[in-house]
This record gives C-alpha cells, structure tokens and sequence, in this order.
C-alpha cells in the first residue's frame, strides 16, 4: 500500500511538472541572422486567445524563437509575433504550443524553412499553427438575398451573378451565404456576417473568402442586375445627312417614346464608327455625334434591352442606320482624242474621251474649255468616263484643245470636290 502512495504522488508530481508553463529561452545574441512569423495558434478547433498562451520555434530541438500570443484590437484577432533565429539559410524550422488554459504543450505538423530576413503571414491573413491542421480551401457554397427575390443565381470560380426582381431595392441588401470549412467572409478586409451584413449593390462588390488556415484568399466579384421587364418603350434613330458622307462628324437624332434613365455611349452597337458626344435635348431626345474611322460602310444602332425607362422596363431594339464614308477627292485621268488621225483632216467635229478616277457627277459642257467659236457636246459613257464632241471647226485652222476649268462644279457621289488638276490633249 505505500509503495502504490508513492507511486501515484510521483506520478502527480512529474504531471505537474510537464504542465507548468515551459522555461522556453535562449540566446538571441548566439545567431547572425532572423526571420519574422505572424501566426496563429489553434488546438481542437479552438484559437488560442490567452497572453499566457505562447509558441516556440526549434531546430533540430534547439530553441531559434518565443512569441506569446497578442491582441489586435483593429481585426479583433489573437496572433503570436514570432521572430526566429539562426546563422544559415536553410534549415527546417519546427514548432511547440503551450496552451495556458489546459498547461499543455502540443507539437503542430507545420514546419517551414528558415530564410534570411523573410516575413511570414500578416495580421490579416497569418500563419496557421494548428493541431490538428485546418482547411486551407476558400469557397462560397451559396449566396443570395433576405427578403429580396432571385430571379437567378450563378456562382463560378471567381465571380457570383445575381439576378434580383425588377422592383428590388439593390441599395441596401442583407447577404446569405455558407463557405466551406469554417471559412472567414470579408469586404475590404472587414467580416461580414451571414444574414446580418448590408451592402449596396449599385456596383459590383468585392468579396473575399479566407480559409480556415488562412492559407488561401479567394475573391469574388459580385454583381447584382435587376429583371428587365421588356416594354413598348421604342427608339428611333434618324439623320438630316447623307448615306454617302465626306465629312466629320455626322448627328444622329435618337427619339425614345420614354423617358430613359440614360444614353451613354456604350449602349450603342457601332461599326466602324466611334462617338464623339452624346447630347442631351430633353427627356426623350438625344443627338449623337458619330465619326467614321476610315473609308467605306459604318452603322449604329441600339440593341433591345439595352437601356431603361424610370419604371425599369428596357427598349425594343431601334432601327438601324447605315452610311457609306469616303473624304478623298476625284481628279481626272485623261483627256484623250477619240477621233482618228485620218480622219481629222477637214474634219467638221472632234471626239475626245475624259477618264475619272472614281464615279463623279455635274459633268456637262460648262466642265470644259476648247477654242473659241466652237461648241461643246458632253456624253456620259459610264460614271466615270465622258464623250466630249467638240463641232462648229471648220473655219479653225490649228491644233484644237481641250481642258478641264478650273472653275467646275464636278464632285464624286459624296459630295467631295474635282482635285483643281488641269489636262490637255490634243
């Protein structure tokens, strides 16, 4: 019977012993060089939240550093501010915890490798120093609204698309949502509750889901978008200008049968054209300066669904307008003698062919200048070629000419002017 008393009474002894907080120390000044930690401490589940509550790190059983645990007030968070010790690079690095509140000292799996001068974890997203190890995945599970209906939800690697009811007040918002394995939800840094947070949706919102070792930060953009509730609301699109256009810019008249929230210029769908300003005349009329980017067809138009009345109803699609872009000027070719050479001799007209670059118009026989006393006869063959008879010669005795007056009223189909270059031919 006394040999099991002083069994049991050495048994408590050296039980005690084991459990009184560990004389962990050492000598800074034994080594060269340091790293910094932020971590936390987590045993069962539970954060360790004692000042009491420390860690030590070793290496190869030789203590390189002691931290007990701080408060942060900020983000409301117990982490240890551990700086570790050695004199090369390299080495592994392991940890022990005394959990004050069950005097115990528990070794976790984590290990790191000691780098020179390296900063490990921050406040916000520490090191995780854990037995057993915590979940390092970050994921919403769901997401959606209280009180508020959802048309459609669409959760995907890093963006979640919500579609609330055309009625919704988007503006204050409470958010529900789940996260896997005791994952942390923050905006900006600050936690947000399940169920209790408000946020305004009006633009995307950021969301960022913290693992439970705090290992990996996911983040998701979260953009709500009312129904659109498709009405008669109908937009029509006009111009005082021509299809063919040489110059910039051209305004497009845009009447709606409503009153619109807005008229930007990303709501319309243009080609080859670019817009230069969006005007605003009164509740139901715009005017749109539109550029062609360079030669040839351009377009706009405004697609269905695109923008809304006050009452949240979106547009029927406009009518499409289509333009055709050209600011570079004709000139002319040639003017070459038609007639044959045997037969000019006391010949009583001259023919003569005038070649244009491009399709041109007001062609006729003020365009062109011969000798006096003769008459001019102009015969359109195509849109760019010209038949000039020149008659009334047969008292002219010399080389009979004919030239382009600089003074014309030619010009191509867009309106662009002759170049002023002049040919003769003989």
């Amino acid at each position: 019977m006394k040999n099991y008393l002083v069994v049991l009474l050495m048994s408590l002894w050296c039980f005690k012993t084991l459990a009184q907080d560990p004389n962990w120390s050492f000598n800074v000044s034994d080594y060269q060089f340091s790293m910094t930690l932020i971590g936390s401490l987590n045993l069962n589940g539970t954060t360790l939240s004692s000042t009491n509550d420390k860690v030590a790190a070793f290496v190869n059983g030789e203590i390189r550093g002691v931290a007990n645990v701080s408060y942060v007030n900020s983000l409301n968070k117990y982490v240890a501010f551990l700086s570790i010790y050695a004199n090369t690079s390299g080495e592994t690095v392991s940890f022990k915890i005394y959990d004050s509140s069950t005097e115990t000292v528990i070794e976790p799996d984590k290990t790191i490798i000691f780098k020179i001068d390296d900063n490990l974890g921050s406040v916000f997203q520490s090191i995780s120093l854990a037995k057993p190890a915590l979940s390092n995945i970050a994921s919403f599970t769901a997401f959606d609204f209280i009180d508020a209906q959802e048309e459609s939800v669409i959760i995907s690697d890093n963006t979640i698309a919500i579609k609330v009811a055309a009625n919704t007040n988007i503006t204050n918002l409470i958010a529900s949502f789940s996260v896997n394995n005791n994952a942390k939800v923050f905006i900006d840094k600050i936690p947000q509750t399940s169920g209790v947070s408000s946020q305004n949706f009006t633009s995307p919102i950021i969301y960022q889901v913290l693992s439970e070792d705090e290992s990996t930060l996911k983040e998701y953009l979260v953009t709500v978008t009312k129904e659109i509730i498709v009405s008669d609301l109908t937009v029509n699109l006009s111009s005082s200008a021509n299809l063919l256009v040489a110059q910039n810019p051209i305004v497009i008249n845009v009447k709606t049968s409503e009153a619109v929230l807005s008229l930007k210029e990303e709501d319309f769908a243009l080609l080859n054209s670019v817009i230069q300003s969006v005007n605003k005349i009164n509740e139901t009329n715009y005017n749109v300066n539109l550029i062609a980017i360079k030669k040839g067809d351009f377009s706009i138009e405004l697609q269905a669904n695109t923008i809304e009345t006050l009452n949240n109803k979106g547009n029927n699609a406009s009518n499409k307008l289509l333009f055709s872009y050209d600011d570079t000027k004709p000139y002319l070719i040639s003017i070459l003698r038609k007639t044959p050479i045997s037969e000019i001799t006391n010949a009583t007209s001259l023919e003569f062919t005038a070649t244009f670059n491009k399709d041109v118009q007001n062609v006729d026989a003020s365009s062109f200048k011969t000798v006096t006393d003769a008459s001019i006869q102009v015969e359109k063959v195509s849109d760019k070629i010209y038949t000039i008879k020149i008659s009334n010669i047969e008292n002219f005795s010399g080389a009979i000419s004919v030239s382009l007056r600089a003074s014309n009223t030619i010009t191509d189909n867009f309106g662009n002017a002759l170049r002023t270059t002049i040919l003769k031919n003989y």
